[in-house]
């Protein structure tokens, strides 16, 4: 068989990928990404986003960020699915964490030395009923000692029996460049 050469050697290929992409729920299959107006929230309400802030630690050593607590305003239970930063900037996560309850731990060094610190669940896999709340709580390093570390918060993927959906933090995590500032 002789190989195909010209137009028509072109348009195999760009159909095969066509079909592909239809296939694989790309184009026309009805799928559709996680929407953010599910019912968690940082605010005092469901569609409340609450104030946004920025976060400043000095650097030289692993920080916690735990300033950031959710609400399930819903009527369903919620299950969390993972957590990714916002846009990172020279700056690691070393763990992400939730503790159950309305209270929160701050932000301290890593890890972080409070009596709730004992109730931490992962994030994956954690269940919040209706009505309850949570605290998140980062370990996050620069990743090149001695440079600012910036992230501008978190997401949290979570799905409950009608959906999947993302929630996004208030908070700007931003480790200085020194231990002696915290000029951010």
């Amino acid at each position: 068989m002789r190989a195909q050469t010209g137009r028509g050697a072109r348009l195999i290929p760009a159909v095969a990928l066509a079909i592909a992409v239809a296939t694989l729920g790309g184009c026309g299959g009805g799928h559709r990404g996680p929407v953010t107006d599910g019912p968690l929230s940082t605010g005092n309400g469901i569609h409340d986003s609450g104030s946004r802030i920025t976060i400043c630690a000095p650097g030289g050593r692993s920080y916690a960020f735990g300033l950031d607590s959710f609400t399930n305003y819903g009527h369903a239970t919620v299950i969390l699915d993972r957590l990714v930063l916002i846009h990172p900037r020279n700056q690691h996560l070393i763990a992400a964490y939730v503790i159950p309850g309305n209270g929160i731990v701050g932000d301290v060094y890593w890890p972080p030395d409070s009596p709730r610190w004992k109730n931490r669940r992962p994030v994956p896999g954690f269940r919040l009923a209706p009505g309850k709340s949570f605290n998140v709580v980062l370990g996050l390093a620069a990743k090149i000692a001695g440079h600012q570390a910036s992230s501008m918060g978190e997401l949290i993927y979570y799905h409950d029996s009608s959906g999947s959906y993302v929630a996004n933090s208030n908070s700007e995590n931003v480790i200085a460049a020194g231990p002696r500032t915290t000029n951010c």
